[in-house]
Order: C-alpha cells, then sequence, then structure tokens
C-alpha cells in the first residue's frame, strides 16, 4: 500500500529551504540549495514516526 503525505517547500530568507510535512510535524528537513535537500532522511522520519504510533494504539 502506498501513501502519499502532501510536503511543503519553504525558501528562506537566507536561500535555504525548509521541507515540512503538515501530516506528520515530526518530519522536518532542511537544505542550503533545492537540491540539497535530504528527502530520504525525511522519508524514514516519517516511516519512524508512524511506526511509533502503530505500536502505541
Amino acid at each position: 500500500m502506498k501513501l502519499y503525505y502532501p510536503v511543503i517547500f519553504l525558501k528562506e530568507d537566507d536561500g535555504r529551504y525548509l521541507v515540512s510535512f503538515s501530516d506528520v510535524p515530526e518530519a522536518i528537513t532542511c537544505g542550503n540549495d533545492f537540491e540539497n535537500i535530504d528527502v530520504k532522511e525525511t522519508v524514514v522520519k516519517i516511516e519512524l514516526n508512524l511506526t511509533g504510533l502503530y505500536e502505541k494504539n
């Protein structure tokens, strides 16, 4: 099963990018430029967060 999460790319005043997910607020990452955003790291954070929520319930 594939799950989809909306992602927000916010360009900061200093040129860096902040990446967040409204559905998983704990999953946040950033990059010095758009090409260097570590999306894989963020996906791992989402997976860990959802696994933790599942195990709690």
